[in-house]
């Protein structure tokens, strides 16, 4: 998103100052959105709701953002989008027991940074050779991915009885 969508505001019409400002502020909501997500979660004590309503409320205002009114749509996806960071980063520490946390969390970090460096050069890679929101398409796709992958992770980690690795 960071990457990506302001150059897809101002190709729509925005002014380079707006498209700051709105990502700016999209940013920002992301605080008290992985705040909340946590306070729900332990609220709700159902995971796999707030997990999904945040990825797709992300995902659906990702994909509307090109037709959408960009201030509405962002300001959602800001609102809601931080909803799973908590339970996605603290996943781990539920199977891991704790004289492996160190070395299970460094994967676990070792793999997102990874992913964080390697990911944005393919979405600028695609958006270069197809043009429109193609990254921002394939950045949604990214992180859909994580729903799926949670789902799987809770199950693989539910199917053990003792609920450690």
């Amino acid at each position: 998103m960071l990457g990506f969508v302001p150059s897809l505001l101002v190709r729509s019409g925005i002014s380079v100052k707006e498209a700051g400002l709105l990502l700016g502020v999209t940013t920002l909501l992301f605080i008290p959105s992985v705040l909340a997500g946590g306070a729900v979660v332990q609220w709700m004590a159902r995971p796999e709701m707030v997990l999904s309503v945040g990825i797709l409320a992300y995902a659906a205002g990702m994909v509307a953002l090109p037709v959408a009114p960009p201030w509405p749509t962002l300001i959602a996806v800001g609102l809601l989008g931080g909803l799973p960071t908590g339970l996605l980063v603290s996943a781990p520490t539920a199977v891991l027991r704790p004289e492996g946390r160190g070395v299970g969390i460094g994967f676990f970090y070792t793999a997102y940074y990874v992913g964080m460096t390697l990911l944005p050069p393919v979405a600028g890679r695609l958006q270069d050779a197809l043009g429109g929101a193609a990254a921002l398409y394939f950045g949604v796709a990214a992180i859909f991915a994580a729903l799926p992958s949670y789902l799987a992770f809770r199950a693989v980690a539910g199917a053990d009885q003792s609920g450690r690795v």
